[in-house]
């Protein structure tokens, strides 16, 4: 769980250090950014993932959690690369603007997008590194979609066009993460104790 808030936190200090305007806080971004990274190789480091994996339970329905995982890692990668190719080859803006759109992408595709991918290909072979990813992307992407709903309803209530029709479909997909992650740490057992079903 911790590792999860720590990799939304690298994300989202990662979003300030490199696309806010320079401003006062400017040294403040840097300080989050580095220890939040720190913080979280630190954790990941000190985890024994064999034991940690031995600790869910034998019902874990990891294969859907994976589903989860493996959509929403190529459903976001295909939907940041078509808008580029759109760009690229026809003159089309991207939805957030070109500034923001360079940033946003990159965070997505090199932070986001291979972990969801690679923890939900190592969870569905029930591989111990698929436990530990799985926890973090769906902590991750569940805090992900939920900042968008809420940013979609801000947007909406401030007039912006097309931000109403986005709230259903990020409403949606947070339902749906918060389901994944509840499935996933569900069936985790207290350390300690033995695997259940063995």
């Amino acid at each position: 769980m911790w590792s999860g808030m720590l990799a939304y936190a690298v994300y989202n200090y990662a979003y300030y250090l490199f696309g806010a305007r320079l401003n006062a806080v400017f040294p403040l971004y840097v300080v989050l950014f580095v220890l939040a990274v720190l913080a979280l190789v630190y954790l990941l480091a000190r985890l024994d993932v064999g034991e940690l994996a031995g600790h869910f339970s034998a019902h874990t329905p990891e294969r859907i959690v994976a589903a989860y995982m493996g959509f929403t890692g190529v459903g976001l990668g295909v939907a940041w690369i078509a808008q580029w190719a759109a760009w690229v080859f026809g003159g089309v803006e991207p939805a957030v603007g070109e500034d923001a759109f360079a940033l946003i992408a990159a965070l997505d595709l090199t932070l986001v997008v291979p972990y969801f991918i690679l923890g939900a290909a190592a969870l569905w072979r029930r591989r111990p590194w698929g436990y530990v990813l799985g926890a973090v992307m769906c902590v991750k992407g569940l805090t992900y979609t939920l900042v968008l709903a809420m940013s979609s309803a801000v947007g909406a209530v401030r007039g912006i066009e097309g931000a109403a029709a986005q709230i259903p479909v990020w409403g949606a997909w947070t339902a749906v993460g918060l389901l994944a992650a509840a499935l996933l740490l569900r069936g985790l057992q207290p350390i300690g104790g033995a695997r259940a079903g063995d």
